[in-house]
């Protein structure tokens, strides 16, 4: 599979994977790669250290947000398919006035912390999600009003579920 990088817009790569070979530029890489926990990676990459933890994923927009050694960065991923509709200008970015806001997951809601009316900037958490033990901040997508919020606290919701909707 082959994917273009773009790390916090400001670097572009080309990651090719092939069965146990990862790609980068056409240079083939070789990692040391230790799971720490579910969100948590120590790797090696000639003789460097690096602690990676994610800290935020869009699988569906294939949007991720890591911490690397203490530095917060960005990485948007297009696949072959991505590429080949941005070439043909059917990925035109269009300015977004209203979000759904959507569970990713089926799990428990611990914590709401937004109101209907509250204003949020992109990045704020909206809601705590438990799900398989583990617990993960739902953040806002874009800088609004909270126009509706469609779950409390201690409430159940299913993947894809409307939580809230800003606008």
């Amino acid at each position: 599979m082959i994917y273009k990088a773009y790390v916090d817009k400001e670097k572009t790569y080309e990651v090719q994977t092939q069965a146990d070979t990862i790609l980068l530029n056409n240079q083939e890489i070789t990692l040391d790669l230790c799971k720490i926990n579910d969100r948590t990676y120590h790797i090696i990459r000639q003789n460097a250290s690096v602690q990676l933890e994610l800290l935020d994923a869009s699988y569906a927009d294939k949007k991720f947000t890591f911490r690397v050694n203490g530095k917060v960065i960005s990485v948007v991923l297009r696949d072959a398919m991505d590429q080949l509709i941005e070439q043909m200008g059917m990925s035109a970015v269009q300015e977004v006035s209203e979000k759904e806001v959507k569970a990713p997951m089926p799990g428990l809601i611990l914590h709401v912390a937004i109101a209907e009316g509250q204003e949020v900037k992109a990045g704020d958490p909206l809601f705590t999600l438990e799900a398989m033990k583990m617990e993960n901040i739902i953040k806002s997508p874009l800088t609004g009003t909270v126009t509706s919020l469609q779950v409390k606290e201690k409430q159940g919701v299913e993947k894809g579920q409307l939580l809230a909707v800003i606008g």
